[in-house]
């Protein structure tokens, strides 16, 4: 009977041993289980938190493609402005080389135009000179023509004696009588000498007043034609002296024109290395949009499988 109860007392113990270790194993894994829980509810807000700010991040994504994309368009519309501004540009240059050529052009034929005035001045001033000698020398030519009036005036005086002294002989010899017939002969050849004389001095004197008339109209003539030489001289020079001030102006409008093109080349380097610089510019912004889209796309990946992650852990926890 001992040994019976004995092995009954040997297996309650046993038995409660068993049980005290099942309720001992049970309670390590509550306990087990309850970390368990609460690491996977940390590691779920943990998940939430990382898919809130990778929501944040996407939205800042986007938010930063939408303004890729606007200084994109902005970057384009800049380009292509620059581009028109370098058209313009070079339309310009080419406006001002066609203008710088034409004012050289012009003042080659205006620096031709010039000289012919100025040879033409020359020939006025010769002409002038030469007009003022012919007047001079018509001038001294009638001076002479006057002494020469004055000679035949006192030849016709002497003529006019001669024949009074040949009249004087005349009746002389006739008193003379027979004695005076030879010297009466020479006294009456005398007297035709001294009437042919006078008729001579006479139609000189005449043709020295026509000379002296005709001499007086080409004196006038000439006078006229110095006054109207003299005028074209200052005309010619007033023109010359234009065309000089013409000259100058152009000389500027060509030193003018000629430092706006090397302004215009400067400036067209200028917008050059500013298109250059643009487009550069919208190389980078557009490798950059690429590096976002693409980093986007990868956090859009990785959101979704977050939110799957966090679905199924819920899923369980529930």
């Amino acid at each position: 009977m001992i040994n019976i109860f004995s092995k009954k007392d040997s297996e309650k113990d046993n038995k409660n041993d068993t049980i005290e270790q099942e309720v001992v194993a049970e309670e390590t894994h509550k306990a087990e289980t309850t970390d368990t829980m609460n690491f996977l509810k940390e590691m779920t807000v943990q998940i939430e938190e990382i898919i809130k700010q990778h929501n944040k991040v996407n939205g800042e994504h986007e938010v930063l493609e939408k303004l890729t994309k606007q200084i994109e368009n902005h970057m384009e519309t800049v380009s292509n402005l620059t581009e028109n501004t370098n058209k313009s540009t070079d339309n310009l240059f080419n406006q001002g080389e066609t203008l710088l050529e034409i004012t050289k052009d012009t003042v080659n034929k205006s620096l031709e135009g010039k000289k012919s005035i100025e040879d033409m001045v020359k020939v006025i001033e010769n002409l002038d000179i030469e007009t003022k000698d012919t007047y001079e020398n018509i001038n001294a030519l009638g001076e002479k023509l006057k002494e020469i009036g004055e000679i035949a005036q006192l030849i016709s005086g002497i003529a006019s004696k001669t024949n009074l002294l040949a009249l004087n002989a005349a009746i002389e010899a006739a008193r003379a009588g027979e004695q005076g017939k030879g010297f009466a002969v020479v006294a009456d050849e005398v007297r035709k000498l001294a009437e042919m004389t006078g008729e001579s001095s006479s139609n000189i004197s005449n043709l020295i007043t026509g000379i002296d008339s005709q001499t007086k109209n080409v004196l006038n003539s000439v006078e006229k034609s110095t006054l109207v030489v003299t005028e074209g001289v200052e005309s010619s020079k007033g023109a010359l002296e234009k065309i000089e001030e013409v000259l100058d102006s152009f000389n500027r409008v060509e030193g003018d024109a000629d430092k706006l093109i090397k302004t215009i080349d400067t400036q067209k380097e200028d917008i050059s290395k500013i298109f250059n610089g643009i487009n550069e510019v919208n190389k980078i912004l557009t490798e950059t949009n690429d590096q976002i889209i693409k980093h986007i796309d990868e956090a859009h990946k990785v959101d979704e499988k977050l939110e799957k992650s966090v679905y199924h852990i819920a899923h369980h926890l529930k």
